[in-house]
């Protein structure tokens, strides 16, 4: 995560420069630029969790896909 507010209009100078003819390597200029605030790491536990429960979705989704349809339309 960066530090500070600075993440979408950093990104879109860096662009704007790259776009003018500024910038020539948007990475470096990227990793030289931002700080990083926090890391967020996976947890292995939640994932197998996640997986686990994907799998179920996936299983689901074929039959209720028209329900969900119509649920959509109120």
């Amino acid at each position: 995560m960066l530090a500070g507010e600075q993440g979408a209009p950093f990104g879109n100078a860096l662009l704007a420069g790259v776009g003018a003819g500024l910038i020539l390597d948007p990475a470096e200029v990227a990793l030289r630029c931002a700080r990083i605030a926090d890391a967020y790491l996976p947890d292995p536990v939640r994932h197998e969790q996640y997986r686990r429960l994907f799998e179920f979705y996936k299983q689901l989704y074929p039959q209720l896909k028209d329900l969900y349809a119509g649920l959509a339309q109120g």
